[in-house]
């Protein structure tokens, strides 16, 4: 009898394990997921992101873009508990979370930082992907490269500014990433610089003109009149110099013949560096960020992405691009060159 029992209890206790598993099933397959490429169509913050993409791993992309169409990408994790989503980007964000057919609503949640803002999504399976939105550039050489500032290009030579402690100009030669020569500009300290047919420009630290230097001696030839604005980084188109602050946010063009400056457009913000190639200016960005833009009215048409890369310094020699920055990984110093076009 009592034998009999216990196989009855067996019996039932494999009977409610299957209807357990089989209902864990029903709701697994009822509970909507978050999974895949979603769009932007409402947000309360002035900055508007325009993909989530969430894969299987929990882990995901975001990619956003400027009011001047330059793109941003950013990783994130993410967990979904019930109707909250945990979302960990630079900082952790609460949302809970709504859905109505293919569209997701995301409400913050009490507790999340100030920055969090609702959202409202709709799936896109036709979104971009995060290598759409950000390509790779192909690396065509690397090195580590010396200690420094600004690049620029200048007699078939990279050059590049020292504006820490001294006002050194270093010449480099491209083939092996090795410096050849220097020379001081004296009783200042040199940031951005580029080359312009036989001559060299250059802006002073924290100044607001460009000068032109003898890149034998390091004597100054000639200053411009001074800009309304703070000049941080410059690039030459053959004829006049563009020139752009860290911090101001202002494009001007200095007209070499006429000795002025032309009016100033407003650009995308973070700008590290800026050089021109074919009717475009190249900018690098905070974070690896490579924008082609026409210059007026300024307008980004790419965006590349350098990986693993803190991109300080940019410039090109006609053909092919030079990078200067930090290896994220490996915190070396290096110098790249590669291909945009």
């Amino acid at each position: 009898m009592i034998c009999s029992k216990n196989k009855l209890y067996w019996i039932l206790g494999i009977a409610l394990a299957f209807q357990w598993n089989a209902c864990k099933k029903d709701t697994a397959s009822s509970t909507p997921s978050v999974i895949g490429k979603w769009q932007v169509v409402k947000t309360t913050s002035d900055t508007t992101a325009e993909y989530f993409l969430f894969n299987d791993s929990k882990t995901g992309s975001r990619l956003t873009e400027d009011g001047f169409h330059a793109h941003l990408s950013a990783n994130f994790n993410y967990q979904l508990e019930g109707d909250f989503l945990k979302l960990n980007e630079y900082n952790i964000s609460l949302y809970k979370v709504s859905f109505n057919g293919d569209t997701l609503e995301l409400k913050v949640n009490d507790g999340s930082l100030p920055s969090a803002s609702n959202l409202k999504l709709v799936k896109r399976s036709s979104a971009p992907s995060a290598e759409e939105w950000t390509p790779q550039p192909s690396v065509l050489f690397k090195s580590s490269a010396p200690s420094g500032y600004s690049l620029g290009w200048f007699n078939s030579q990279l050059v590049l500014s020292d504006y820490i402690g001294d006002g050194k100009i270093k010449f480099i030669d491209p083939t092996t990433g090795v410096v050849t020569k220097s020379i001081e500009i004296a009783s200042t300290s040199v940031r951005g610089l580029d080359g312009q047919g036989p001559n060299l420009w250059f802006a002073y630290d924290g100044g607001y003109k460009v000068s032109k230097v003898n890149a034998a001696t390091g004597a100054v030839l000639f200053s411009s009149p001074s800009s309304p604005y703070q000049i941080d980084y410059i690039a030459s188109d053959g004829t006049n110099v563009y020139c752009v602050g860290s911090s101001n946010n202002r494009l001007q063009l200095y007209n070499v013949l006429a000795n002025s400056f032309g009016a100033d457009v407003k650009t995308s913000s973070d700008i590290r560096d800026i050089t021109f190639k074919n009717g475009y200016l190249y900018v690098v960005r905070i974070n690896g960020f490579i924008d082609k833009c026409i210059p007026s009215p300024y307008q980004v048409v790419k965006t590349w992405k350098v990986p693993n890369t803190y991109i300080t310094s940019i410039t090109n020699d006609g053909t092919s691009f030079w990078v200067r920055g930090d290896n994220t990984i490996t915190n070396e110093i290096q110098l790249q060159k590669i291909s945009l076009d």
